[in-house]
């Protein structure tokens, strides 16, 4: 945001200079399936006070899978649109941590609720993401939690 000599600051122009960060964190342990399910307890509503607003979600998950035979995907989702390019995928047996990073630009202000969405590609393997250590962070500014 640019200002000019002499001109009057708003206070929305002044908030949206602060940097946010929402947390929320992973409620219980999923098992993901080949159906595309909200991760529960990564879910976060937002308010947006100007337009264009560049938002960081990022996903830091700890994912197990009991086998390399399944692929597990994990996206993010603003608003119930279609996914965010690039997912976070996992194959590799045992328990790792995974994470992940979207930018995204929120064109109008207004309310958007971003989640994290997850399925799996396959059907030999039980893939599971666990609260322990599980959550989503959204950081940016000219919005609120």
């Amino acid at each position: 945001m640019t200002f000019t000599a002499g001109q009057k600051v708003t206070a929305a122009q002044l908030n949206a200079l602060e940097t946010k960060y929402g947390l929320v964190t992973k409620s219980t342990n999923q098992t993901l399936t080949t159906t595309i399910t909200d991760l529960a307890g990564c879910s976060l509503t937002i308010t947006t006070f100007v337009a264009n607003v560049v938002v960081k979600i990022t996903a830091d998950l700890d994912l197990e899978a009991s086998g390399s035979g399944d692929i597990g995907i994990v996206s993010a989702q603003v608003n119930s649109n279609p996914l965010l390019a690039g997912d976070l995928n996992f194959q590799r047996a045992g328990r790792d941590p995974g994470l992940r990073s979207w930018l995204d630009t929120l064109a109008t202000p207004g309310s958007y609720t971003i989640k994290l969405r997850g399925y799996k590609i396959g059907a030999a393997n039980m893939l599971t993401v666990y609260a322990t250590h599980s959550r989503m962070i959204v950081e940016g500014a000219g919005f609120t939690i």
